[in-house]
């Protein structure tokens, strides 16, 4: 309740969410790490005005009142010592064989405090009223990912790692690992880590002309690290009403088993509820990953006939699917990436059984039938990560996933009565060069059936974003460019086994980006297959080509504390198809501008303000605007570590 109070009156000030944010200190790089790039030196680079804060400062302190609001609203930001940033990395080179005697975990809350400089601490009323309605993480949240133990002798590898796994959890601003240089005795060493919590208590809502939606993001309930959310919304026309609750166990007793469990109902009492128990391949260290996935879902999609009417039908099944995986080390080596190297072995097997199935008149091929499906696959993976900034952060430190992945898959289906053999491979790599960062996924595959492919499909897409580039002194930009296609062959004559362009398509399988990591996927990395961010048509193809261009500028503008930083972006799209699909063979595009506000005086997290024009959208017009159709993470990582057996995703 302390929370939500503290919450209520920050929205009152400012309308949007909060966390602290502050310019970032890298760790001390990996040791398996090519090498590292140029971040927080061009963060020192790029000097901010402070001007009209001084004068709202200056003239706040002639009232009483004043004096009052200024401390409400405003923190001081972090003075810059001069001092060189490599200065303050740990070190642990001169440590090297000696033994880790003990861990002293320091945790500390959102506001006012500096992993880097104990003496900070609060001074606002503002600061120490959100500490105060905080929970402060508990040590056994942060001592759960550490991948090194007391008795253990140090390994850089270990300690690095360890606070990546820490900087991914959402409960987690900021971490430090200090050698404690004063430990007495010739052979050990104590070891300090350090954390700076992040806001997790975040409200929702959503009112429009039709329904109100309303909620609680936790995502550090009671200091443990577990995820809480809970909407609920109502429908004016009719009363009504939704429920969406889910709860998130991660990492349970240091194992990296994660536990999800979710329970969705909307407001046409549709609804969605599983329980997922997985482990990922977390690090190149990892040697087992596996998972359980218990899924019943009632839905409801618009699907054509073949005159290309569109209906709202309804769909109801069951999927069962488990998976399990073993990492084999093939190279080991400290200073060569390529020979750091994973041989992967998977195996799964998943079950779709429908209770409910669409008529014939809109499903003639049977495209919406129960199934089994089993695969394997093999693969070398080599993964490492590279600390950057000013990518999607906005300054923070983060670990930009460079490497490899080679692999074969092959698996049988069992659908509609037959036997269908599976082959596919995939190719990734992804590396900075000197011109900035490239990385390229291409996949192909395809159903055999009586020695004829079925169902066919190829996909390729590049992820660039080039260096830091300087406009004058005080300027800064980055260029993004990701080209994707994906070419269908043999595909079904149904309409939904179809491409399309659109940002949530219509017509999802239980083989689709959505369920690589079902309700636990990171925003960060590029999961989707090729759309138009806020594109909403019922425009089909089985080849689709999409480029999109963002331009990110990091700019010195400084008005009333906040800093501005715009950004343009252009998406072209061609999507081609049988000459008998809707308003296939046509080109698409989006033009959009926005802003990502950042402010280190207030304590509230970045936010964003877009605007896309789309000349366009068949089925919606032509000549259309839409606000807040584009986000900056839309251009994610690829991410090079093993996964489950999957086919080729189409869609």
């Amino acid at each position: 309740m302390k929370k939500l109070l503290f919450l209520v009156l920050i929205l009152g000030y400012t309308g949007v969410s909060f966390a602290q944010k502050k310019e970032a200190i890298q760790d001390s790089v990996s040791r398996d790490s090519i090498t590292t790039h140029k971040t927080m030196k061009e963060v020192e680079k790029s000097k901010d005005s402070t001007g009209i804060y001084k004068n709202i400062k200056e003239y706040s302190e002639k009232s009483k009142v004043g004096k009052i609001l200024h401390k409400l609203m405003f923190s001081e930001p972090d003075k810059k010592t001069g001092k060189k940033e490599e200065d303050n990395l740990p070190n642990y080179a001169p440590y090297s064989g000696r033994i880790i005697r003990d861990i002293e975990i320091n945790t500390q809350k959102p506001f006012g405090y500096d992993v880097d400089d104990t003496t900070k601490t609060p001074n606002s009323w503002f600061q120490k009223t959100g500490n105060a309605v905080h929970t402060k993480t508990k040590p056994v949240a942060i001592e759960k990912y550490f991948l090194f133990d007391k008795g253990q002798e140090i390994d850089t590898f270990l300690i690095n790692e360890t606070a990546r796994l820490l900087r991914q959890q959402k409960y987690v601003r900021e971490v430090r690992i200090f050698p404690d240089s004063t430990t007495k005795g010739g052979d050990s060493l104590d070891l300090e880590v350090r954390t700076l919590d992040s806001w997790t208590l975040l409200p929702k809502m959503r009112i429009n002309g039709t329904y109100t939606k309303a909620g609680i993001r936790e995502r550090n309930f009671i200091g443990l690290g577990h995820q809480v959310n809970v909407y609920y919304s109502k429908r004016y026309a009719d009363g009504n009403t939704g429920f969406d609750a889910s709860y998130k166990i991660p990492n349970i007793q240091n194992t990296f088993v994660d536990v999800i469990g979710n329970y969705r109902i909307d407001l046409d009492h549709f609804y969605d509820r599983y329980i997922s128990v997985g482990r990922k391949f977390y690090s190149t260290l990892t040697r087992w990953a596996g998972g359980a996935f218990f899924q019943e879902r009632f839905l409801e999609r618009p699907l054509p006939d073949q005159e290309m009417n569109f209906e709202d039908i309804t769909m109801k099944y069951r999927y069962h699917n488990y998976w399990g995986g073993y990492a084999f080390p093939i190279f080991r080596n400290e200073q060569s990436i390529e020979k750091n190297t994973n041989l992967v072995i998977g195996l799964r097997a998943s079950f779709l059984d429908y209770k409910r199935t669409p008529s014939e008149e809109y499903d003639p091929e049977n495209y919406f039938s129960g199934e089994n499906f089993y695969l394997t696959s093999i693969g070398l993976s080599s993964r490492q990560f590279v600390q950057d900034a000013f990518i999607f952060k906005d300054g923070e430190v983060e670990d930009v996933p460079i490497g490899s992945y080679y692999g074969l898959t092959t698996g049988i289906e069992r659908k509609n009565k037959q036997n269908r053999f599976y082959i596919g491979g995939r190719a990734s790599y992804g590396t900075y060069f000197n011109w900035g960062f490239l990385s390229a996924n291409l996949e192909g595959g395809s159903f055999v059936n009586h020695s004829e492919l079925e169902q066919g499909a190829i996909s390729f897409k590049v992820n660039y974003f080039s260096n830091i580039w300087y406009l004058g002194d005080r300027w800064r930009m980055r260029q993004f460019i990701k080209p994707q296609f994906v070419i269908g062959f043999n595909r079904l004559s149904s309409k939904v086994d179809r491409v399309g362009l659109n940002e949530t398509p219509y017509f999802r399988g239980v083989h689709n980006q959505e369920y690589i990591d079902y309700g636990n996927q990171d925003r960060y990395i590029d999961y989707k297959n090729g759309n138009i961010e806020g594109f909403d048509s019922y425009s089909l193809g089985t080849r689709k080509y999409v480029i999109d261009f963002q331009t990110q500028f990091y700019s010195p503008w400084n008005l009333l504390g906040f800093h501005i930083n715009p950004f343009v972006n252009v998406s072209l799209a061609y999507l081609d198809g049988d000459s008998n699909d809707y308003e296939s063979d046509k080109f698409y595009s989006s033009i959009g501008l926005g802003v990502v506000v950042r402010n280190d005086y207030l304590v509230f997290d970045s936010f964003q303000l877009s605007f896309a024009f789309y000349p366009r959208m068949p089925g919606e017009g032509s000549n259309i605007f839409r606000s807040n159709a584009y986000k900056t993470e839309n251009f994610g990582f690829q991410s090079f570590e093993a996964e489950q057996p999957r086919p080729v995703i189409y869609e």
